[in-house]
C-alpha cells in the first residue's frame, strides 16, 4: 500500500465520464506481500501449497456446482493489471531515486492445465464450502430518486442530482482511494464547500 499511495496510483482521478458500472466492477489486487519473496502471496503461490484454480461459482445443486469458464480470461486481465502496476512502480522509483530493494524476477504467471465448467464436490474431496461472497450496496431506505438501474447511486464526486444529499465512501467516487479511510477524508475537505455552499443558499432564502 505504502508503494501505491508512493506511485500516486490511489491517487488517481475518476474520469467522471467512465460508465458506473465499469467502474464499480475493477478487481481487487490480488497479491499479498511480506518481508521476503518466499511470503508473497498470489496465484502462483497458491499453487504451489496445493490449490486448484478454477472459475467463480455460478450455481450449485446437490453436490455439484457450475464453474464459470472464464478462468483464463480473468487470470490473464488480473496478471496484466498486475504487470501495469508493478511497472508504473518501477518508474517512479527510477524517476525520484528513492532506495528500493531489488525486486528480482517477476513473479510467475499462473498454471492452467484446465478449468472444469462443473465440479462434484465428494469426487473432488471437498468436504468444507465456505461461501465468501462479500456484500452489494443497497438503499431500501434511501426514498429518493437518485439511484440507477443497478441500485447504484448517481453522484458527481460526491454530489447528487437532489439538493442537499450528498455521498462519500463510494468506490472510484472521486480517487481511486475514495473508500479508504485515508481517502475518504481527502474527498470530505473537497465535498465540504459543496455542502456549505448549499447550507449557505438555504439560510439565504429561509431569511
Amino acid at each position: 500500500m505504502a508503494w501505491l499511495d508512493a506511485c500516486g496510483f490511489l491517487s488517481d482521478p475518476r474520469d467522471q465520464s467512465a460508465d458506473t458500472r465499469t467502474v464499480y466492477s475493477q478487481p481487487s489486487l490480488q497479491l499479498v506481500g511480506g518481508r521476503g519473496a518466499a511470503e508473497t502471496l498470489d496465484l502462483p503461490a497458491l499453487q504451489g501449497k496445493g490449490v486448484r484454480l478454477v472459475g467463480r461459482v455460478l450455481s450449485a445443486s446437490g453436490r455439484e456446482v457450475a464453474l464459470s469458464p472464464d478462468l483464463p480470461r480473468q487470470v490473464a486481465e488480473a496478471e496484466n493489471r498486475r504487470g501495469r502496476l508493478l511497472d508504473r512502480i518501477d518508474a517512479h522509483i527510477a524517476a525520484s531515486g528513492v532506495a528500493a530493494p531489488e525486486e528480482g524476477d517477476r513473479r510467475p504467471t499462473p498454471r492452467l492445465p484446465g478449468s472444469p465448467d462443473r465440479l462434484d464436490l465428494k469426487q473432488a474431496g471437498i468436504a468444507t464450502v465456505i461461501w465468501a461472497t462479500g456484500f452489494r450496496r443497497a438503499y431500501p431506505w434511501l426514498n429518493v430518486p437518485v439511484t440507477d438501474a443497478q441500485g447504484e447511486i448517481v453522484n458527481r464526486g460526491g454530489v447528487t442530482a437532489t439538493p442537499g444529499l450528498f455521498t462519500l465512501g463510494l468506490p472510484f467516487m472521486r480517487h481511486r482511494a475514495s473508500t479508504f479511510i485515508d481517502g475518504v477524508g481527502r474527498d470530505a475537505e473537497a465535498l465540504a464547500p459543496e455542502i456549505a455552499g448549499y447550507l449557505e443558499k438555504t439560510a439565504a432564502k429561509a431569511a
